[in-house]
């Protein structure tokens, strides 16, 4: 078994519950746990462009993180 069948049947999996953004944002969050390289990985099994995965993982670094500039009330 290779290494993209596990990620290929997740993908399988969760493709038909998930809406475009949220399979971006899945792929991106696989592709931060693999490390280098891994977004070309999930582009070739997904279909989603690796500038897309690439945007969502910069999206899901920064989410979470507060502006200084913006009040939290």
């Amino acid at each position: 078994m290779s290494d993209e069948d596990p990620i290929a049947h997740r993908y399988r999996l969760l493709k038909p519950h998930l809406n475009q953004r949220e399979l971006r944002a899945w792929a991106a969050a696989e592709a931060s746990v693999l490390g280098p390289g891994a977004s070309a990985t999930l582009a070739r099994i997904t279909g989603i462009p690796e500038s897309e995965i690439l945007h969502s993982q910069q999206q899901l670094a920064t989410r979470g993180r507060t502006d200084p500039n913006r009040s939290s009330t």
